[in-house]
């Protein structure tokens, strides 16, 4: 369950879904990420060296579970 009261925090480290994915599917791949900036509910996210932009609903606090990458 994704905890709506969680809202990232820059250069923390965030668990980030694909596009066209929510982060409260558990079938979701996920990776870690490096948030970069927050602007209203879309977060600039670094992933494997690449900036991505995903909506709040997209990312989620990193529990440090193993994970897919590339998201």
């Amino acid at each position: 369950m994704v905890d709506a009261t969680w809202l990232p925090a820059a250069r923390g480290p965030v668990a980030v879904v694909p596009p066209d994915w929510e982060i409260a599917d558990p079938a979701a791949p996920r990776c870690r990420g490096e948030v970069v900036d927050v602007v209203g509910d879309l977060v600039t996210v670094r992933v494997l060296g690449h900036l991505r932009l995903r909506r709040v609903h997209q990312v989620a606090a990193w529990t440090g579970e193993e994970q897919e990458e590339g998201a």
